[in-house]
């Protein structure tokens, strides 16, 4: 079976990365625009807010908290993960029942970043090299930047993660 994910996106909150014991995650709130036709041949557009989350203690400290802003594009591939929240309602009669309620995120596999967003303080100056990375043109007076990327995949980071049943 297969339960793959990727998209290219716009951050629209700097990422909320924590601890929950020995835990370390990052949660990640990505706008992804989708265009078609309809049946007049008009185009539409819809704007999906989707939810990633990652548990790799080194792409969350490495690469997710020192480099990935809000505004910056993303390319992020990852799973569908399904978490249950435990949850006590009261009923109209007055009745606690335990229901648990479902949320769904997406688990980040490889998040690379495809441009930076440009500074909007006095104090910075704007990123004008900010282009996909390994798309670089040839720079005219200063350097070209390469982003960074995170892809290394390590086992051992998943170690003492909670499953989807539980967790962050």
């Amino acid at each position: 079976m297969l339960n793959q994910l990727a998209v290219i996106g716009n951050l629209v909150a700097d990422p909320k990365v924590g601890r929950k014991g020995e835990t370390v995650y990052a949660i990640l709130r990505v706008a992804v625009n989708r265009q078609w036709k309809n049946a007049k041949g008009e185009v539409q557009e819809e704007t999906n807010f989707l939810t990633f989350k990652s548990f790799r203690p080194a792409q969350v400290e490495k690469f997710i908290e020192p480099h990935v802003k809000k505004g910056a594009k993303v390319y992020i591939s990852g799973e569908l993960r399904v978490q249950k929240n435990p949850t006590t309602i009261v009923d109209k009669d007055g009745a606690k029942k335990e229901v648990n309620i479902e949320s769904i995120y997406f688990q980040i596999d490889k998040i690379e970043l495809m441009s930076t967003k440009p500074a909007t303080t006095r104090d910075e100056k704007p990123d004008t090299d900010s282009k996909p990375a390994g798309r670089e043109s040839t720079p005219a007076k200063s350097e070209s930047k390469t982003l960074p990327e995170f892809s290394d995949f390590n086992p051992d980071d998943f170690d003492g993660i909670p499953g989807p049943d539980g967790g962050v």
